[in-house]
């Protein structure tokens, strides 16, 4: 789309295109994706091929490689940039796309002259706006220190990640611990898993409270109008106490009846950012964070929308100035009718002319391209969604009106409230708000009216928190600061200011959730059509065994602050690697001097019967009407036979009986199929997991 919206006389090449614009010959290629990765350890040195205590720490990496498939690629980029005058660096706009842009620059040798496009859409209106003049685009020097804070990022995920996965994954095995998987360590997933299993342990070890409700049902003497009040105390959980609170308030009358009532205006909600759009296409249809991302980044690719993977909300001042020719074709298809619309409105999202926006992103928009896809599924919720929330923007605010009625009886403070709506205005386009069935209006009362009733009480009790859903855990990413102990406060209230977006990048939350997942730390239980996160057994054994900084989140938002220190100057990139990098290092070798600090229980219960097919273990329960066998790590199941799980000729699940580094080995005996070295015949026999010691089955006479 870039090439044909701005290049004359353009021509597709091997690897771009060649044509001319604003006069100057210009050759437009694309990475397609990454270009460049770090070296994986064994691919520096082959003695990293097997993990072992000896080769820890492994240092941050210091040597990139091309990505398989792309040498073709990056040989004639480089090529093409080092024969150019003016290199324009177009990649998308979040820190990780900056960042991986400037890597292609630095692999290549460049040393000219450089400009950034800042362009967030492939909108071909913009695109040529934006490229009418090389000067329209941003000088690359301010997009240095973004680039520099990825970086950084880049280095110590690494290295955190992968000394402290086989830190940790190695020690668990020399405990000969059952593992189907590596015990997976990482700054975002780890804080993932700690969420969760922080919440889990909330439920599990959740004690009800009972408690009472006290209200008073106040009836007006001259025509018997009714109110409910709510007494002004603190929860009552002593049943003495409740009785003698309502024995006090059957005794007084009602006094001092007085009325307040305010008009309250509440501004259209915010245009979204991929955090926001996630949540409310997973509260509304239970999509995945991944699902949505996926739908809105090819929406983006196809130009109907803005890129999406911001955590911004504002809206550029050019962008509100052209709203009425971005949304006149698109408010039929969404439903809305024009009369609902006020160009002239701007709401507090909309960044003032010749104001610079803090951050490198902007709310996600429509670009005014008219859907002509099928109008079903997800891609199409996505684009309704974002329209919606864009052309709310420029409707009246939702109004009602807020009604207080205050008394009192003897030394008891009550209050009832209620909300007349006078104007749905954009409320009446928001899906997830009911107001009409939320409306609860008071009966007209004047201040001093007298009213007699009766105080009453309801029993109640204490709730557990609920388990989270998946767009849930990119809110609590986004609203981290909920979840820091409360011993490091300071920590919490730097991650409520507005301009933090929370823990990790918003590009890759939803990735590494899933990630997450498909390494078997946490598992999705399906319940009323709902999906929500639980975490595994393996996920709760490692969060057992992992240090207490990391599960308790406080270390991972230090990082993930002072990586943003990097980005905004306050800190320098040395300073933060160097202060994570001996961390790890230290981490690393207390661990080896001191292997039983990792007390990590295996989650997989021995029974001396093998998974057909994983080679995990079986393990008996019970059903309403039969007892079954399920395997404990991949779920598969089999029926029961005498005790014992029905399975296929070739499957053994057998204990092993012999010692094992001067304990009983926890191994379990696998088919092995071997030849006589004189004879070459063939035998069976059973071999260990474990100790890899051979025995030999007894047979029936």
């Amino acid at each position: 789309m870039f090439s044909n919206t701005l290049l004359k006389n353009s021509a597709a090449t091997k690897s771009g295109y060649t044509g001319m614009l604003n006069e100057q010959t210009c050759f437009v290629t694309y990475t397609n994706g990454h270009l460049y990765s770090f070296k994986m350890p064994d691919e520096n040195d082959p003695k990293y091929k097997i993990w072992s205590l000896d080769t820890l720490p492994i240092e941050c990496p210091s040597e990139f490689k091309v990505i398989e498939g792309k040498e073709e690629l990056a040989k004639t980029i480089n090529e093409a940039i080092n024969h150019c005058k003016l290199l324009v660096l177009a990649s998308d706009p979040d820190p990780q796309g900056v960042y991986l842009a400037d890597l292609v620059r630095k692999m290549s040798g460049y040393k000219g002259p450089l400009k950034r496009s800042g362009i967030k859409t492939h909108d071909p209106k913009r695109l040529a706006e934006q490229f009418s003049s090389f000067e329209n685009l941003d000088e690359y020097r301010q997009y240095l220190p973004i680039a520099a804070s990825e970086a950084c990022r880049s280095m110590l995920d690494y290295k955190f990640g992968i000394n402290l996965t086989r830190l940790f994954t190695v020690l668990a095995k020399k405990n000969n611990v059952n593992m189907r998987s590596p015990a997976v360590v990482g700054r975002i997933q780890s804080s993932i898993l700690s969420i969760v299993c922080q919440r889990h342990y909330q439920i599990v070890n959740f004690k009800p409270t009972p408690f009472y409700n006290i209200f008073y049902d106040a009836y007006r003497n001259v025509d018997n109008t009714k109110i409910r009040f709510k007494v002004d105390l603190e929860r009552i959980t002593d049943i003495e106490e409740k009785d003698r609170v309502l024995s006090e308030l059957s005794q007084e009358p009602v006094k001092n009846v007085d009325v307040k009532e305010k008009e309250v205006f509440e501004s259209p909600a915010e245009p979204h950012k991929q955090s926001t759009l996630q949540v409310a296409l997973g509260k509304r249809f239970n999509y995945s964070p991944s699902q949505v991302l996926e739908a809105a980044s090819a929406n983006y690719d196809d130009g109907y929308q803005s890129y999406p993977r911001t955590d911004d909300n504002k809206i550029e001042f050019s962008e509100w100035a052209r709203a009425e020719q971005t949304l006149q074709g698109l408010l039929e298809d969404i439903g809305i009718g024009k009369e609902f619309i006020n160009y002239s409105k701007r709401t507090s999202f909309v960044i003032r002319a010749g104001e610079q926006n803090d951050s490198a992103h902007t709310a996600i928009l429509p670009t005014g391209k008219s859907w002509d896809k099928e109008k079903s599924g997800i891609r199409w919720e996505v684009f309704q969604e974002i329209t919606r929330r864009f052309a709310m923007q420029f409707m009246d605010d939702f109004e009602y009106e807020h009604t207080k009625i205050s008394a009192r009886v003897g030394s008891y403070s009550l209050n009832a409230t209620g909300n007349t709506i006078k104007s749905f205005g954009w409320k009446q386009f928001e899906p997830s708000d009911d107001m009409e069935e939320k409306e609860k209006a008071l009966p007209i009362v004047n201040p001093g009216d007298e009213f007699t009733g009766t105080p009453k009480a309801s029993r109640s009790s204490t709730k557990p928190p609920k388990r989270f859903q998946q767009h849930e855990i990119i809110e609590a990413l986004e609203n981290i600061h909920k979840y820091i102990p409360e011993s490091h406060q300071e920590l919490a209230m730097y991650f409520t200011q507005a301009e933090v977006c929370g823990l990790g990048s918003p590009a890759t939350r939803a990735g590494t959730l899933q990630k997450t997942i498909n390494y078997k730390l946490l598992e999705i239980s399906i319940e009323k059509k709902k999906s929500y996160i639980l975490p595994t057994k393996m996920g709760l054994s490692l969060y057992d065994a992992l240090p207490y900084e990391i599960t308790n989140l406080s270390l991972i938002c230090e990082m993930e602050r002072d990586l943003t220190f990097v980005m905004n100057k306050r800190k320098k990139m040395s300073e933060v690697k160097n202060t994570y990098d001996e961390y790890v290092n230290k981490t690393v070798n207390h661990y080896i001097n001191n292997p039983d600090d990792f007390d990590f229980q295996s989650p997989i219960q021995v029974t001396g019967y093998e998974c057909g097919v994983c080679g995990s273990q079986l393990i008996q329960l019970e059903s309403k009407n039969s007892t079954y066998w399920r395997c404990q790590s991949c779920g598969a199941a089999t029926s029961d036979f005498n005790n014992k799980p029905v399975q296929n000729a070739n499957g053994h699940g057998t204990a092993c009986q012999k010692q094992h580094l001067d304990k009983d080995c926890t191994g379990i005996l696998k088919t092995f199929v071997g030849k006589k070295r004189d004879t070459n015949e063939k035998f069976v026999t059973l071999k260990c997991s474990v100790c890899r010691q051979f025995s030999y089955p007894k047979r029936d006479k």
